[in-house]
């Protein structure tokens, strides 16, 4: 093998080297991206609860209006509010308002879970990611490859 073949040998053991110390930085990289991701969806399940929260809010006003129209509309057809009829509808009125906001709530937490869910994902992508970069050695890997070719410069030293 000769001066160049030596030299060739060293720059593929230095480009080996590169390479897995590029692989490293990358899988390290990918993680620290990974554990962000996992703070962003848990911001998402925060806002997700925070709007259901809102939504009920707007519903509650809502059924105020509907229920001050019905109660005006019923007055002045001269209905009594506190029984028959006119109590059935505002009850009815009651019922389905609460569980409108079950649902908005249900919904709400349903979503927030879902962030969650995505951000325990994140958080063990990051953990595979992370192992994967410490288990990434680049000085072995040039070392590897100068061993892989060591019968080469054997050849050479030994005029074999």
């Amino acid at each position: 093998m000769s001066v160049l073949g030596l030299l060739g040998l060293g720059l593929s053991a230095y480009g080996s080297y590169q390479q897995s110390k590029a692989t490293k930085d990358a899988y390290a990289q990918q993680a620290d991206v990974e554990r962000q991701n996992k703070v962003l969806a848990e911001y998402q399940a925060k806002d997700a609860l925070v709007r259901g929260e809102l939504a009920i809010q707007s519903h509650r006003r809502q059924v105020k209006q509907l229920k001050g129209s019905q109660i005006a509309s019923m007055a002045a057809r001269g209905l009594d509010l506190g029984g028959g009829t006119a109590a059935d509808v505002l009850a009815s009125t009651d019922i389905m308002a609460e569980f409108d906001e079950d649902t908005i709530q249900t919904n709400a937490e349903k979503e927030a879970e879902g962030f969650r869910m995505m951000g325990k994902n994140y958080a063990g992508n990051a953990a595979l990611l992370a192992g994967r970069s410490g288990r990434e050695n680049p000085l072995l890997s040039g070392v590897s490859s100068l061993l892989t070719n060591a019968d080469k410069v054997a050849e050479y030293w030994y005029g074999g």
